[in-house]
């Protein structure tokens, strides 16, 4: 039997790097290597997150691939990988080789964007992933223990690992749960010994759970999604734009908090009582309306409600020409701001006033072009339909500041995604100094150049802008919750807690702010207000086996109360189609609550069908091995 069998090296790399990083892969495994490398699973979730943690925590050798494109990406599940092997390091001896990071073009290892661990280790370079012999077998001589610390091309070197100012250090890491690694390695890995996660938190101010849904004030609202009553019902784009539009307007208001836009687009079309919306969203009243376009002409229809009485405390009808939807967006946002007693001050009035366009021509191209990327466009949409309809904006309208800012918006998408080639970084950068040229503080040019800033690694340009953002616009919950993650990963803990609080307030109902904050809390083992947030996803998520996993697990954790796991466990689907999902959730169930025996018995009741979480055979084995010397 070879010294290095059950030695699995772990491949990290992003998906831009997905060549090179099979390229490298493909030679380990003809050395005899085991490399843990799956295309097709970088898909997010709880069981992927358990993977990540499962595999990190058993693997022998931790080969990150650093490039260009990790460089320009402060969001990846790549980077949670590379936090995860980072905090491995630090319960290991000083000797062990376990980290061997691996730059496949010209990014220079100094101005690398990685953790401070990994600057401890000489680099390794392999050009476009092509793997010679020599690496190879550098790796099996550090699968096979042999001591090569201190020596040239070593994958550790007598450099301090810690404690210590690293030169170019990582300046944030961008996702709360990258913290949640410290606490998901126990959970999910039973057959190590649990130890409480050495997290260095500042004092936090203590919330009751039930203090994290926002509460209702008296100038709170909620815009629902219009409804489109056009006899052309390809004209939807127009409609939803108008809708967006509106909530922008309001957002401009400071004494008004506005219902952020992912939140309240849940309850199109919906049949819940106005008192439900209202109390979901945390707010007094709820602005429903509809939008009728007919050739030249547009008719806008709004009304106010005061939810708790069904009160309806301003209505309007807005009969116009097509050019004056601007005069229309801008009189309906007045006269909420009115009939809510909100005092406009001079600059948000003139914010009010603000033409985007005088072009409809133009106006039409940028709705239809943004309505393309909230269907999750595809790069081919990207080039064939999204960009030429913004240039199609800005010929009509070459003044338009926002078609500018959304142009820069998807050349660096296609940069970052598939071409990497500065003449597309370039035609980014145009429209940004277009858009910035016209509109210097506009939401979209601030948007969009923080954007930039992130591809091109510039790192106090994001922090920058976004705090711009805040202070322009103190109600854009995405940029408070990016601020959350940047103070996360820089342990400022008292300062994440309020971001992710402040946003949550704006956007109860978001998927993304929720999962961030939970991850967050669930890291730093706050676990009765993990709980609450965890119980809300559920409800906007309640068709995601996974969501309502981590909600019963944390209830669970906190309380000790096996009640919503036996409640989940019933309610299974059922059917052949729903078996393997079953079978993990079973055991996951299992694990956590250390039913050892049970695990025993699925193993044996489903045979070579039995999954654990989305761990690799190899862990897996192990887990069963660990529940077996339990019983």
């Amino acid at each position: 039997m070879s010294a290095i069998e059950n030695k699995a090296v772990f491949l990290s790399y992003a998906s831009q790097d997905a060549e090179a990083a099979k390229r490298i892969a493909d030679a380990l495994h003809a050395a005899g290597v085991e490399v843990w490398f799956d295309q097709n699973e970088l898909v997010g979730g709880d069981a992927w997150d358990a993977k990540i943690r499962g595999q990190i925590g058993s693997c022998a050798l931790f080969v990150p691939v650093i490039s260009s494109a990790t460089q320009a990406r402060t969001e990846g599940y790549f980077r949670l990988e590379w936090r995860i092997a980072a905090q491995r390091t630090h319960m290991m001896s000083e000797r062990t080789a376990f980290l061997l990071p691996v730059i496949i073009d010209a990014t220079r290892d100094l101005e690398a964007d990685v953790p401070t661990e990994f600057r401890a280790v000489q680099f390794a370079r392999l050009p476009g992933g092509e793997t010679p012999k020599s690496f190879c077998e550098r790796v099996e001589k550090l699968l096979l223990g042999e001591s090569i610390i201190g020596r040239p091309g070593s994958a550790v070197s007598p450099v301090q690992r810690r404690g210590g100012p690293m030169r170019g250090a990582p300046w944030w890491i961008p996702v709360g749960a990258g913290l949640a690694l410290v606490a998901g390695l126990a959970v999910w890995q039973p057959w190590r010994k649990t130890e409480t996660p050495v997290v260095p938190v500042q004092p936090i101010p203590v919330v009751a759970a039930a203090a994290l849904a926002p509460l209702p004030d008296a100038r709170s609202v909620a815009v629902l999604p219009l409804a489109n009553m056009s006899e052309e019902k390809d004209s939807a784009f127009f409609t939803d734009g108008i809708h967006e539009d509106i909530l922008t307007s309001l957002a401009l208001i400071r004494e008004l908090r506005v219902v952020s836009r992912t939140s309240v687009l849940q309850y199109r079309g919906t049949t819940k009582p106005m008192k439900q919306i209202a109390q979901e969203l945390g707010v007094t009243y709820v602005l429903e309306g509809s939008v009728r376009r007919s050739g030249n002409t547009v008719r806008v229809t709004g009304q106010l409600i005061k939810a708790a009485t069904d009160e309806h405390v301003w209505a309007k009808t807005y009969d116009r020409d097509l050019r004056d939807i601007f005069a229309v967006q801008t009189e309906l946002a007045r006269e909420i701001a009115g009939a809510l007693h909100a005092v406009l001050s001079p600059e948000e009035a003139a914010g009010l006033d603000t033409r985007p366009t005088k072009s409809i021509e133009a106006y039409d191209s940028f709705q239809k072009a943004r309505e393309w990327g909230r269907s999750n466009a595809d790069a081919s949409d990207v080039r064939e339909k999204i960009i030429p309809l913004l240039e199609r904006a800005v010929v009509f309208d070459p003044a338009y500041a926002a078609a500018w800012a959304e142009l820069c918006r998807w050349h660096i998408m296609l940069y970052l995604t598939e071409e990497h080639r500065e003449a597309r970084l370039a035609q980014a950068r145009e429209a940004l100094v277009r858009a910035e040229k016209l509109a210097p503080d506009s939401l979209d040019a601030l948007l969009v150049g923080s954007n930039y800033a992130s591809a091109t690694g510039d790192r106090a340009g994001v922090k920058d802008r976004q705090r711009r953002i805040i202070e322009l616009f103190p109600h854009r919950s995405e940029s408070l919750l990016m601020l959350a993650h940047i103070a996360s990963g820089e342990a400022r803990w008292a300062d994440a807690v309020k971001g992710f609080r402040a946003a949550l307030r704006l956007d109860p109902r978001n998927p993304e702010v929720l999962g961030g904050y939970y991850f967050f809390l669930d890291a730093l083992r706050r676990w009765d207000e993990a709980a609450a947030v965890a119980s809300t996803l559920a409800e906007v998520q309640p068709d995601n086996l996974d969501v309502r996993l981590m909600a019963a697990s944390m209830v669970f954790r906190s309380t000790g109360s096996t009640a919503q796991l036996t409640r989940l466990l019933v309610e299974l689907p059922q059917g052949a189609d729903a078996q393997d999902s079953n079978i993990v959730v079973r055991s996951r169930i299992a694990f956590l609550t250390g039913d050892w025996p049970g695990v025993i018995a699925l193993w044996r009741e489903t045979g070579s069908r039995f999954r654990i979480g989305g761990f690799s055979s190899r862990t897996a084995r192990m887990m069963l091995a660990g529940a077996c010397r339990k019983i």
